[in-house]
């Protein structure tokens, strides 16, 4: 009899587990998306700060950027902003893409003009670092229009509709939320 109790406690604990084991998966998949999106941006953030010179002796230290398209909602772009516009140029500029796995998606991106405001929704935003300054040019735009911004969030959300908010400030910082 204790036998059979134990084997269905065991039986029990081990179907509550593989049920919400999908669930549990999805998350540490976007929870680890958010990071790689964050270390990419910081890692541009370095780059752009610790730049070296794009030909020896040319005094010009290239600005780097990172660029996020709505319509391109499962990749986004770093770069080399080569006519110093604090925006992407194509491919001319292209240094990566990063590819967005799993079927997570860049659900929305959103400017705010100050710490107060509501969100923007933006269409594109490009975060660019110069030398020697750590605090990033948040410009978005929206159609046509474009502004600089105090900071964006952008919004990642799984196929089971989780999601996660990757935050950049105008002083530099990114946190997840």
């Amino acid at each position: 009899m204790e036998l059979l109790v134990t084997i269905s406690i065991f039986v029990m604990v081990t179907g509550i587990v593989l049920v919400n084991f999908p669930s549990f998966s999805s998350k540490i998949a976007l929870d680890n998306l958010a990071h790689e999106i964050a270390l990419a941006i910081r890692e541009t953030q370095v780059f752009g700060v610790a730049s070296k010179e794009a030909t020896a002796g040319s005094s010009i230290f290239p600005t780097r950027g990172a660029h996020f398209d709505k319509n391109q909602n499962t990749s986004f772009v770093l770069f080399v902003d080569v006519d110093d516009n604090n925006k992407y140029g194509g491919p001319s500029e292209l240094i990566e893409t990063f590819n967005i796995q799993r079927r997570n998606y860049i659900s929305e991106i959103c400017g705010y003009a100050t710490p107060s405001s509501n969100c923007t929704p933006l269409d594109l935003l490009d975060l660019t670092f110069t030398r020697p300054n750590p605090e990033p040019a948040v410009v978005g735009r929206v159609g046509t229009s474009e502004a600089l911004y105090s900071y964006a969030t952008i919004t990642i959300t799984s196929p089971k509709g989780i999601s996660r908010n990757i935050v950049i400030w105008s002083n530099g910082q990114i946190a997840i939320q």
